[in-house]
């Protein structure tokens, strides 16, 4: 099958985009880290009319996507956190005085305590 096939790591044929990637396209990039693979591509089509068909767009977005996670802007720092159910809780106090709520016209001017485990509320 397809799929277990070893990966190569060799080029099938020449990158097309050798002559502009250096003084085009990481300057482009490094000045806005958020273009997308399509915008880079008409900004090249503007330049060079002849050069950068729609056929070559995949191959400038698997750059692009190689150039910002070797070279690109840093990105945030996620530590992924485990919660178990029932283990850890979570509680708030609500101070209903400041809503002037009544009850049968008397003020209701306590506070509210509210706890639930952590991943129990949509068990």
């Amino acid at each position: 099958m397809p799929s277990q096939k070893p990966r190569h790591s060799w080029r099938t044929r020449p990158d097309p985009f050798v002559d502009v990637w250096d003084s085009e396209v990481v300057s482009l990039l490094r000045n806005a880290p958020h273009l997308i693979g399509i915008t880079v591509q008409r900004k090249l089509r503007d330049d060079h009319p002849d050069w950068y068909p729609d056929s070559m767009r995949r191959t400038l977005e698997r750059r692009i996507r190689q150039w910002r996670a070797l070279e690109g802007p840093t990105q945030g720092v996620l530590f992924p956190q485990e919660h178990q159910p029932g283990v850890r809780g979570r509680s708030d106090f609500t101070d209903m005085s400041k809503l002037c709520v009544t009850i049968g016209g008397t003020p209701f001017g306590r506070r509210l305590y509210y706890f639930v485990l952590r991943a129990c509320e949509h068990g």
